[in-house]
């Protein structure tokens, strides 16, 4: 396996990973119709935007295996002065087997290099507890919840309120999310 710098042509296959890691980690967090209705069409829109005007500074890592993408990372500088680790996401098949830990170190090093001496944060949907549990075996802090942005989204599937989310298009940054690490370093 090794871990390039994706560029504009690794947009669509970004957003099929993206897509396929959502369907498995995020089935219990959205509704069935929003993960196999509109969630393919919004990936492809994000990664192509993402790749074809990057943001300033930021950077995806795309872990390719004999020729086939099987996770990436998405790293981009924030205007208060760290890094988001805004994604992390390994295909369903090549989970457990030590990809995001590669990816995850790999970004760390990159971000490290690119914009030393600044913190690298990652959110974490609210009840995706696997993320949760592998950002802290990676030293990451306890997560604590952020309140949500607006009565709007206190249906959402990460907030305490009962009873099944609006089947509507999610925005690419999602309120309701759990800052997990701050901050990740690289190992030495």
């Amino acid at each position: 396996m090794e871990i390039i710098t994706a560029v504009a042509s690794d947009a669509d296959a970004v957003a099929e990973l993206h897509t396929a890691s959502w369907r498995t980690a995020c089935a219990h967090l959205f509704p069935a119709p929003y993960l196999n209705g509109p969630l393919p069409a919004e990936h492809r829109q994000l990664w192509r935007a993402r790749l074809d005007q990057p943001a300033p500074g930021a950077a995806l890592f795309l872990a390719v295996e004999t020729g086939v993408p099987c996770g990436f990372a998405y790293m981009e500088p924030q205007p208060d002065g760290r890094v988001l680790l805004d994604n992390l996401h390994a295909h369903p098949g090549h989970t457990g087997r030590g990809l995001g830990s590669r990816l995850l170190q790999h970004a760390l090093t990159w971000s490290s290099t690119a914009h030393p001496g600044r913190d690298v944060y990652v959110e974490v949907l609210r009840g995706n507890t696997r993320a949760i549990a592998f950002y802290q075996r990676h030293q990451a802090a306890t997560p604590h919840h952020a309140p949500a942005a607006s009565s709007k989204e206190s249906n959402s599937p990460n907030s305490n309120t009962p009873g099944p989310p609006p089947p509507q298009p999610r925005p690419a940054r999602r309120p309701a999310t759990e800052p997990a690490v701050q901050p990740l370093t690289a190992a030495a």
